[in-house]
């Protein structure tokens, strides 16, 4: 079988960068069973010349790099990549993170339980949490953003809570993924949800990597001391109008997001994501959007606020 990584880069630091490449050039998995291939596209960094004589020391004849000068975004970046596969199973990389030894391994084996299934299947593990020295901040991504193992996946609906570097998923969900893929802000997420509604989310019950926050993280951000909430608050609030227009379209899509999930596979659903959406969509019942703070992510508590303010305004 082929194993596609995917993995694209923007203006990377280079010293996250190449502990990323090292990590994964140090998998130690069954080389028997499966040909791992690395799919690589910079998205026109300012730092190109720098990035591609970083990969240049590690590229091997299994690695396929692309550098145009024009940039397109992470979003189309990833789904370029991921259109041009052609594997079994597809790892989403990122270029700041550093995957434990035994990653594609701990996957492998899962997939081949697996691998005759025809449904969209998607793979994720936990990760644990680390600064710009690799210090450990905290062990467990899921925990950190609030995942409920008690409840069921109707939870992901409202929130993502698995960051797109912790999955892997199969040709079917790739196939679903490109047909729907202007329906979703985050391909990472739009991947959970296709895997919920039409196929299998499963969890692997084991840490497979290390998620590096940063200051100048894509999505993800984590304050290491609880006085920096007050700091989130301020600037929130102080750029407000300027970020009015985002959180207001943030809010729309999610609403656009559920209903087209909800009208395309309501003959899928399970009961209790059905009363979850008709309580988030009907405005006779705006007391729920109180809820909604808690639902989002990749934002501090002040941005949090705005995004209640807005959800409730617009049910």
């Amino acid at each position: 079988m082929i194993i596609d990584i995917v993995l694209a880069t923007f203006n990377p630091d280079l010293s996250f960068l190449r502990k990323q490449l090292i990590s994964i050039c140090s998998q130690k998995y069954d080389y028997s069973k499966c040909n791992v291939n690395l799919l690589i596209y910079d998205d026109a960094s300012q730092n190109q010349k720098d990035v591609l004589l970083l990969l240049d020391e590690f590229k091997s004849a299994s690695w396929s790099i692309q550098a145009p000068t024009k940039n397109v975004g992470f979003l189309k970046a990833y789904s370029h990549l991921i259109q041009q596969s052609s594997s079994d199973l597809i790892f989403i990389c990122d270029q700041d993170d550093i995957w434990d030894d035994s990653k594609i391994q701990t996957f492998l084996i899962k997939y081949l339980k697996l691998k005759s299934s025809n449904i969209p299947i998607v793979f994720y593990s936990d990760a644990r949490c680390i600064d710009e020295n690799d210090i450990i901040i905290k062990n467990s991504h899921l925990s950190h953003m609030g995942y409920n193992v008690s409840k069921t996946q109707c939870q992901f609906f409202l929130k993502n809570y698995v960051p797109g570097c912790s999955i892997a998923f199969n040709k079917s969900a790739k196939e679903l993924y490109l047909r729907t893929e202007n329906y979703i802000e985050l391909h990472d997420y739009l991947l959970i949800l296709i895997a919920i509604i039409y196929g299998s989310l499963i969890e692997i019950d084991r840490t497979t990597m290390s998620y590096r926050f940063h200051p100048n993280n894509t999505i993800g951000r984590i304050n290491r001391k609880k006085i920096y909430i007050l700091k989130d608050i301020y600037y929130s609030f102080r750029y407000f109008f300027d970020r009015h227009s985002y959180h207001q379209q943030h809010v729309q899509k999610t609403k656009l997001q559920l209903s087209y999930f909800y009208n395309t596979a309501n003959w899928n659903l399970q009961k209790n994501f059905e009363t979850e959406y008709l309580l988030l969509t009907n405005i006779e019942k705006r007391p729920y959007a109180e809820n909604y703070s808690q639902f989002i992510s990749g934002a501090d508590l002040g941005e949090r606020c705005i995004e209640k303010m807005l959800f409730t305004k617009l049910l």
